[in-house]
């Protein structure tokens, strides 16, 4: 029997216990729960298996930002150090959320990558008024019907 019709959600079955990404061994912590949160919140075909290494760098990525974060902001001053100086967790905070927002971006995981497209917009209807400008003849100088009073 064919199909009238078209579905994203439905997956065939393939015998296997899920077609998910699973997180790799050598992923471990706070990144390995990332990828596994990620993962299982996104659709389930969402990800396929070549964007395996590049979500493993996502999830790298987001836990250093916030391991970096936590030194930052948990000793009480964000970006000195005991020293006086820029703490170089504020640097390691800052690449490490550049990098995982360029993933993110790249993994379609943004807003603004899951939003539809523009909503083509419409030009509203032309008003009567519009439309007899239009059929004017466009002379400026007066008309012969109104004796040149214009």
């Amino acid at each position: 029997m064919a199909r009238h019709y078209a579905t994203d959600d439905v997956l065939d079955f393939t015998g296997e216990a899920t077609r998910r990404l699973r997180p790799p061994k050598r992923l471990h912590g706070r990144a390995r729960a990332i990828f596994t949160h990620v993962v299982s919140t996104a659709s389930a075909s969402h990800f396929k298996p070549p964007d395996q290494e590049l979500l493993e760098r996502y999830a790298e990525a987001q836990a250093l930002a916030e391991m970096a974060a936590a030194h930052l902001f948990g000793v009480g001053d964000a970006v000195v150090d005991a020293t006086g100086k820029l703490s170089a967790w504020f640097q390691v905070h800052t690449v490490a959320s550049r990098t995982a927002n360029s993933l993110a971006s790249r993994l379609r995981l943004t807003v603004s990558a899951r939003s539809p497209k523009a909503v083509k917009t419409q030009p509203g209807p032309q008003s009567y008024y519009d439309t007899m400008d239009l059929m004017e003849d466009g002379n400026d100088a007066g008309d012969e019907a109104d004796g040149g009073r214009h």
